[in-house]
C-alpha cells in the first residue's frame, strides 16, 4: 500500500501527488494501492505520526528515510536530493524506491493495461488493440 499524506495548503504537495501518479501510471500500480490521506491538523497529524507534507509511506515506512515514522510535524517538509533542498520528492527518486520496494517495470506500457492477454502468453505483434 502506498499512501501520500498532506495538508492542504501545502504548495508542495500537487507536484509530488502529480509525481506519484505519473508513476503510478509507468509501473500499472492499481489505484487501490494509493491512498489520499489529508492530514488537517496538528491532533490527527500526531495521531499518524505525520512527518509533514508531503509524505509518502510505502506499506508504513517514509520513502526517503527508508524507516516507520515516529514523532510528528505538521510543517511542510523539505528533502534534499542531491545535495540540493526541495519540498517536492522527484519522480525519479519515487521511481526508484517504488522499485526497490518491489513494484516491477511492465514489460511493455501498452501490454500493462491488456487484459484481454491471459498470463504468459506474448502478445501477437500484430494484433491490433481497440482504439488502434
Amino acid at each position: 500500500m502506498i499512501t501520500f499524506q498532506y495538508f492542504d495548503g501545502c504548495p508542495n504537495a500537487e507536484a509530488t501527488l502529480r509525481n506519484l501518479l505519473s508513476v503510478k501510471e509507468e509501473l500499472a500500480i492499481p489505484e487501490s494501492e494509493i491512498n489520499l490521506v489529508e492530514v488537517p491538523d496538528p491532533a490527527l497529524a500526531e495521531a499518524f505520526s505525520f512527518q509533514g507534507s508531503p509524505t509518502i509511506l510505502v506499506d508504513g515506512r517514509d520513502i526517503a528515510t527508508g524507516e516507520i515514522p515516529s514523532g510528528f510535524s505538521y510543517n511542510c517538509r523539505v528533502y534534499s536530493f542531491e545535495e540540493r533542498a526541495s519540498g517536492v520528492i522527484p519522480r525519479a527518486f519515487i521511481r526508484d524506491k517504488l522499485i526497490e520496494y518491489g513494484h516491477e517495470i511492465p514489460s511493455s506500457p501498452k501490454d500493462a493495461f491488456r487484459e484481454d492477454i491471459p498470463t504468459g502468453t506474448p502478445p501477437d505483434p500484430g494484433r491490433r488493440l481497440p482504439g488502434e
